[in-house]
């Protein structure tokens, strides 16, 4: 048999609340996003047009991370972030805007998660699994916490599935750093490439194209070794 609640813990009735209130959250969010086609809007014609608009902002780099933070918890997507920090920023300012934003933003999902969430989950599972649970993820669970952001794994879900479980905060917040680093400075790297040929042609754009697919590729091949490395029991 589980044990009893923890005096600390809020009652079932009240957790049950919560989690309720974060689902119908996601939901409207999600259709919110649906009907407004956040991705399709950001496409390869409009890049020109949000560069001319917003590079001469001092203000749009906390502008950047801010989205992030505050649209990551409803389950945005990241792809509008990564497409316009890497046209409007270039690879390495957009690459380290980039990775602060999305570190923001997954940190802010998870105590979304953590305090609407997780109490609710230790109810169903009990209190003795809870804690045999979140000492075994404090014990094993940072490699692998940082090999799921390698492989295609949809970032809101390791995000709230890390909150419900019982990750330490501190092991999220690192392990995340680690794992999303690679990705964001490949990805951004690509789409200031693809931001760079509406701006202007010739051997640079080529280059920037060419490292681009180059990094890319590097990463496509550490996701595999992720992925057959990151055990999933």
């Amino acid at each position: 048999m589980s044990r009893r609640p923890s005096p600390d813990r809020p009652g079932l009735r009240s957790a049950a609340l919560r989690f309720g209130l974060m689902v119908a959250v996601l939901v409207a969010a999600f259709f919110i996003f649906r009907q407004t086609e956040l991705v399709d809007r950001l496409s390869l014609d409009r890049l020109a047009e949000i560069v001319d608009t917003v590079r001469g902002w001092w203000w749009s780099p906390l502008a950047l991370i801010a989205g992030w933070a505050l649209l990551s918890p409803l389950g945005s997507p990241g792809t509008p972030f990564l497409l316009a920090a890497g046209v409007v920023f270039g690879p390495w300012w957009g690459s380290l805007y980039n990775l602060i934003g999305a570190v923001a933003g997954a940190t802010t999902s998870f105590l979304f998660a953590r305090v609407l969430g997780h109490d609710f989950v230790a109810h169903l599972l009990g209190e003795e699994r809870m804690e045999r649970l979140e000492q075994r993820i404090a014990h094993y669970g940072f490699w692998p916490l940082a090999s799921l952001r390698l492989i295609p794994f949809p970032w809101p879900v390791v995000n709230f599935g890390a909150a419900l479980a019982g990750v330490p905060f501190w092991t999220f917040v690192t392990s995340s750093v680690i794992g999303l680093a690679p990705m964001i400075f490949t990805f951004t790297f690509f789409y200031a490439s693809l931001g760079s040929m509406t701006a202007a042609n010739g051997r640079e754009t080529a280059l920037w194209l060419i490292a681009a697919l180059a990094l890319m590729a590097a990463f496509a091949a550490l996701r595999f070794v992720a992925r057959r490395r990151t055990p999933l029991d």
